[in-house]
Formats: C-alpha cells, sequence, structure tokens
C-alpha cells in the first residue's frame, strides 16, 4: 500500500502529518493596525508633563460673549428720561452676581422670556441691591417679569469719572494620571524551546499582544475611564484627594489606585444633553439623536451650536462603525424626509498624513467634520462619535510609557516577565466646545 500525504490518524506513529500547511510562515494577518485614533490625536494636539499626578489647569470663558440678567419687576419705564422704579433682577450671566456699583453705565437691551420680542433699550442709572434705569427710546418701555436684559455696552456722561472696574477669577480645573501598566510572561522552557510560525519565539508575540493591549487600554482611559476625584467642570467639585481616592489597589499595597476622568464621562456628568424633542441649548454638549427622523436640517441646527465657540471651522469626529454607517444611510437614502444630495457631501475617505490615521470630509454650512473611524468605540460605543475641541484637548504625562524586560528574577524564577507601565491622564479644558453625538 502506497504512502500517503496523511496517514489517516495511525497510532504509532512518529508523523502523522506531512503537509506543509505554511506557505508564509514568517507572516501573520494582524487585525485593526489602526487601533488608537484618538490617542493619537490627543497626544499630537498637546502633550503636558505634570510634576504631579494630580495636576490643575486654569480655564477662562469671556465675560463678553454672554452677558445678561433677567428682571422678576414688571413695571413701565417713562420716556421723558424720568429714572424708573426698582427692578429686581437675578440669573447673572457674565456679570457679577452681586449688583454693585459696576452695574453703572451699562446699556442693556429688554427682550421677553423667549429672547424674541424686542422692548427697547435702557441705561441703568442706579445699582444697589436693585438697579433702575432710564429708557434710550423715545418711548415708554414695558417689563414683565422674566424679561431678558441684554448687555451690549457701557457708556457715560460728559465730564464725568471712570466706573467702578470689572473683577474676575480663573476658573480652576482639575483631573488625575492613571497608572496603566500590563504584562506578558513565559516559562523558561518555552523562552528556549519554542519557534512560534509567524514570529522567532513566543515571547517576541506575547510581547507584541501586550503592546496592542496596552495602547488600547490607553484610548480607553483617555475616552471612557472615571475618577474618584472629580474634575470641578461644574465649579463645585472639592479638590481633596485623600478623601477622594476611595479604590485601593487590589495588590494589597498600601497605595490607592489612580485613574483619569475620560472624555465621555466628563460630557455625561459635567456636560449639557440634548434629546430630541427637547428644547436645544446653545451650550449643549451631547446630542442623543433618533437616527431613524434625522434630517439634514437637524444637522445644521447640532453643527451651529457645536462650531459657534470654536476658533476654527473644522472638528475631528472620531466614530464608531454603527454611527457611520447611519450617517451613510441617511445621506445616500432617497426618502422624501432627507434630502441631502447636493447639501452636504460626504467626501472620499484618505489618510491624514500628519497623524496617520483615515478620516472622511463631512461638510456643512458652519463647518467640516473630518470622520475617524475609531475601533475603540466598538460594541456599546459603537454609534457615538465624539468631537473634541482640538485646541483644548491632550494628554498630561506625570510618567512617559516605560518598557522593562526580564523584570520576575527572584529566586532563580525559570521563566520571563516584561512590562510596560505610564501615567498619564486627559488634559481638557472649557467644556462647551467639547461635543459628542449618539445615533439611537
Amino acid at each position: 500500500m502506497p504512502k500517503t500525504l496523511f496517514d489517516g490518524g495511525a497510532s504509532s506513529k512518529l508523523f502523522l502529518d506531512r503537509r506543509r500547511f505554511y506557505p508564509e510562515p514568517q507572516r501573520v494577518a494582524e487585525m485593526w493596525t489602526d487601533m488608537t485614533p484618538f490617542k493619537t490625536f490627543a497626544m499630537s494636539m498637546l502633550t503636558k508633563n505634570v510634576d504631579d499626578p494630580l495636576y490643575k489647569m486654569f480655564e477662562n470663558e469671556s465675560t463678553f460673549v454672554k452677558r445678561e440678567f433677567t428682571t422678576s419687576t414688571a413695571l413701565t419705564i417713562a420716556a421723558n428720561g424720568t429714572e424708573s422704579n426698582a427692578l429686581t433682577i437675578a440669573n447673572q450671566v457674565g456679570i457679577s452676581s452681586t449688583v454693585d456699583s459696576a452695574y453703572l453705565g451699562l446699556v442693556c437691551e429688554i427682550w421677553d422670556s423667549t429672547k424674541t420680542t424686542k422692548r427697547g433699550a435702557v441705561v441703568i442709572t442706579t445699582a444697589s441691591t436693585t438697579i433702575a434705569c432710564k429708557t434710550l427710546k423715545a418711548s415708554a418701555i414695558t417689563t414683565v417679569s422674566g424679561d431678558y436684559f441684554i448687555v451690549m455696552g457701557r457708556v457715560r456722561g460728559e465730564g464725568s469719572v471712570a466706573w467702578a472696574g470689572e473683577s474676575k477669577e480663573l476658573d480652576v480645573l482639575w483631573n488625575s494620571t492613571a497608572f496603566l501598566s500590563d504584562s506578558c510572561e513565559i516559562t523558561g522552557d518555552l523562552y528556549d524551546a519554542a519557534t512560534l510560525r509567524g514570529y522567532s519565539q513566543d515571547l517576541a508575540f506575547q510581547r507584541e499582544e501586550m503592546f496592542k493591549r496596552y495602547t488600547d487600554y490607553m484610548e480607553k482611559s483617555l475616552l471612557t475611564s472615571y475618577s474618584t476625584v472629580g474634575t470641578n467642570m461644574n465649579g463645585s467639585d472639592t479638590f481633596s484627594e485623600a478623601s477622594l481616592r476611595t479604590i485601593s489597589d487590589p495588590d494589597s499595597v498600601s497605595g490607592s489606585i489612580r485613574t483619569t476622568y475620560g472624555y465621555i464621562p466628563v460630557l455625561e456628568d459635567y456636560g449639557t444633553t440634548y434629546t430630541d424633542g427637547g428644547a436645544l441649548d446653545p451650550d449643549t454638549n451631547t446630542f442623543k439623536i433618533d437616527s431613524a427622523g434625522m434630517s439634514f436640517g437637524d444637522l445644521i441646527a447640532y453643527n451651529e451650536v457645536i462650531f459657534d465657540k470654536r476658533e476654527t471651522d473644522e472638528a475631528f469626529g472620531f466614530a464608531g462603525r454603527g454611527a457611520l454607517t447611519k450617517i451613510a444611510q441617511k445621506i445616500t437614502s432617497g426618502d422624501d424626509k432627507m434630502t441631502w444630495k447636493g447639501q452636504v457631501a460626504l467626501g472620499s475617505a484618505q489618510r491624514n498624513l500628519k497623524l496617520g490615521f483615515r478620516q472622511i470630509e463631512l461638510e456643512t454650512i458652519h463647518g467640516t467634520w473630518y470622520l475617524v473611524p475609531t475601533r475603540s468605540l466598538r460594541n456599546q460605543y459603537n454609534n457615538y462619535i465624539v468631537i473634541p475641541d482640538q485646541n483644548n484637548i491632550g494628554v498630561a504625562v506625570f510618567k512617559a510609557d516605560e518598557y522593562k524586560n526580564n523584570v520576575k528574577t527572584d529566586n532563580d524564577y525559570d521563566g520571563v516577565k516584561d512590562t510596560i507601565k505610564a501615567k498619564k491622564g486627559l488634559w481638557m479644558q472649557l467644556l462647551k466646545r467639547h461635543h459628542m453625538v449618539i445615533m439611537q
């Protein structure tokens, strides 16, 4: 009987398999080589070395952007220049919450509570615990409780002295670096004897897998991690690490576990969320969209908010595959509710040569999104698009990436263990400039 290529499972044979199944034994096809575009982007925008695992940041929202208050007093301001009776005010934005002499001389437009009807303009002439004012137009103005006074400027009379000055403090934010680490390990016999097809040694394969896991951990930390120390983006957190570090190390050492507050939780916990059917706040951070009913007009409205406070008309949107699918389906659909053709351009995919990842242009009248397929946004984040402000995002580095070989040598250990570690956190300021879209 002739000898066959495969002996059919016969017993007591040294070699049963003589087939050459591996035409390219030194090559291994790798999935997801373009792994972490958000981390790449954040580190390219800003890498900030910090001297402490907890780090503080200053930010300032200029007062000129929005200066207004409301009144709860209904009265008539005479047309003949007579000073009005006292008006009680509240809900100050961009101006001191305590009425004082810094209010004197402010020119304000008066609008109704919906900001659709303008009643006129006044100058504030008295300011103590309440204000009084005079009209700047030739007719009387009648205020209603809930009316807005929107500051337009400040004036003074001929021969007058300078008004009392205004002052403003900087806001303080903080975050924490995360102590991220991973390891790989094999026995001494496997290190000496094994030659894994596609790799010179099994250890080489384990090392590469460790590097990939670690890189993915880093990106997910910047995107999705939580921290017990908070960020103070609501202005009411308390900075006290001793009382806030509530997670002890699982290896029974005395140190606490440090994590960073990631981009998505920051927007969820500190930002403003819009849900379809509600009022669209101009300070919205997160847009929860019913993708089935979304129209081109909806996208224009969202982008009006997204680009209003940014210094550029371009933004990177790091997107899960599900979100990309839903956008593409709406653009190419022919139903009457979605007439995007000729209104929005979905550009051909290209690779950002500077940052190294793939991007797709989505253009609207307010600005252009560069949509980046992001593999870290899988599973539960598959329908998310995160849109950071490139001028206020980065990575804080307390300890840079450190890779060590053969770290386990005590007691004549028969094996090889490698490790990689770093202490890095999200650097993020000016919450109102950061956004996220969830395609539900």
